[in-house]
């Protein structure tokens, strides 16, 4: 019973709580000026603002993370931005991963469907998992917080999940965190180029994920077949 009550409040009540009641929430990263005055109105706490965000966006994902970190480096420079990001980030996986094992394997399928929990099940509990997260976490257009929840109930341990996650997250995360630098400075020929080879990867990560999967598995492969890599 308990366990029914937190994922309907996770799924059905905080969502729509926060779109009746904080619809700014959303609105606030719209645009250059909404920015603007989201970070006035929140001055004080803005910091803990931006933070809160990460988590919610990664916890049940009613914000895109890169409109959070692009907020975060139009606001802030490079170095707050990234370690407010990658606070939020971690705060935030590690509230998924958590939730995900204290809902269970029932729950998630329900959430999420039961095919792509599925998928990503097998897929962490597989040889080479390891390199395999890190790939899907690093290529965007990847649905790197339903990923999250299945490595809750995955075999992976969350001290291993965890830290392969947010290294691999760091790429993306630091573009989208220039990009708002540059959107503040006006930069806009690097913002088009940086965003071209943001766009150009995310396309290359839908269309060849699968791909690039498989040939890290065969690479780990051979590295545990000569010796490499075996846990010892």
């Amino acid at each position: 019973m308990l366990k029914l009550a937190a994922l309907v409040f996770v799924v059905v009540i905080l969502p729509v709580l926060l779109i009746i009641y904080r619809p700014e929430l959303l609105e606030n990263f719209k645009s250059r000026e909404a920015v603007d005055a989201m970070v006035e109105r929140y001055r004080s706490v803005s910091v803990f603002f931006f933070l809160a965000i990460q988590i919610i966006q990664i916890v049940i994902s009613v914000i895109p993370g890169q409109a959070v970190q692009m907020a975060a480096g139009y606001t802030y420079s490079f170095g707050i931005a990234y370690i407010v990001s990658m606070g939020g980030a971690f705060l935030g996986t590690v509230a998924a991963y958590y939730i995900a094992r204290f809902l269970g394997r029932d729950a998630m399928h329900v959430i999420f469907g039961d095919e792509k929990i599925r998928k990503f099940t097998k897929t962490l509990n597989s040889r080479g998992a390891v390199v395999t997260a890190f790939v899907l976490f690093l290529f965007p257009g990847i649905p790197k917080d339903t990923l999250i929840y299945a490595a809750g109930i995955s075999e992976m341990k969350a001290k291993i999940f965890i830290p392969i996650s947010l290294i691999a997250r760091t790429p993306a995360m630091m573009g989208s965190i220039l990009l708002g630098g540059m959107w503040k400075n006006g930069s806009y020929t690097g913002m088009i180029i940086l965003g071209s080879v943001s766009l150009a990867l995310f396309v290359l990560g839908v269309i060849f994920h699968s791909k690039f999967t498989a040939w890290f598995n065969r690479v780990y492969d051979r590295f545990t077949e000569n010796g490499v890599g075996k846990p010892k």
